[in-house]
């Protein structure tokens, strides 16, 4: 999403992206749909989990203009993507953070570029040099480890088994997402943590099952 003029999340706002998948299930028919025939006739549209879908989710919010408009993300948002996924805010003004960013293993990325996308300068007066990247004292900027189960321990959750069962079976499978990174970059102004707010880009832990040799494990 880019404000020409400034962008607003506004206070108590939760965005998360959740992309929409077609789905053939119980469409017996659609190998002899004639050519043409459209899809929403005889499939269904699906909200699949992080690990059935083919990349994680990014969420992008900038302003377009110099010379107008703030960056602000209220107090009580939460900004959230797949683990693996990316968060980016960018202001040529100010931005503030009173909220929370979740990127879990991905990347979180706040900026006030010193530059135009064509490479020119952008031409930083005193009051421009006086704004800065804020954040607040109950913000959270979370790109911590994760765990990423892989599609069929999904499916199985999905059916109804337990994380315990699956693991009695060796069927908890998946991976332990390491942290991932918050980049901010403040420009000619100022970046301001006020105490409480939290950077996390620590690790994870769980047991999932792997694979050995006799195929189990």
């Amino acid at each position: 999403f880019t404000g020409y003029d400034g962008l607003t999340v506004v206070d108590g706002t939760t965005i998360a992206p959740r992309p929409l998948s077609w789905a053939l299930d119980g469409a017996s028919t659609y190998r002899y749909q004639p050519g043409g025939t459209s899809i929403a006739s005889f499939a269904q549209t699906v909200n699949l989990s992080p690990e059935l879908r083919s990349a994680p989710t990014r969420l992008t919010l900038k302003t377009g203009s110099v010379d107008n408009g703030n960056l602000h993300v209220g107090a009580n948002t939460h900004l959230l993507v797949d683990p693996l996924g990316s968060i980016e805010l960018e202001s040529y003004r100010q931005l503030t953070v009173l909220g929370t960013l979740e990127a879990r293993g991905g990347s979180i990325r706040l900026a006030r570029p010193a530059r135009f996308d064509n490479g020119d300068p952008v031409a930083y007066g005193d009051a421009r040099q006086s704004q800065s990247i804020y954040l607040g004292s109950d913000s959270r900027l979370l790109a911590n480890g994760a765990t990423r189960l892989d599609a069929a321990t999904r499916s199985y959750l999905e059916a109804g088994f337990t994380p315990e069962a699956l693991r009695a079976q060796g069927l908890y499978r998946g991976s332990v997402l390491g942290g991932g990174r918050v980049d901010i970059d403040a420009g000619l102004g100022y970046l301001i943590t006020r105490e409480g707010s939290v950077i996390d880009v620590g690790g994870a832990s769980d047991v999932v099952n792997v694979a050995t040799a006799l195929g189990r494990g």
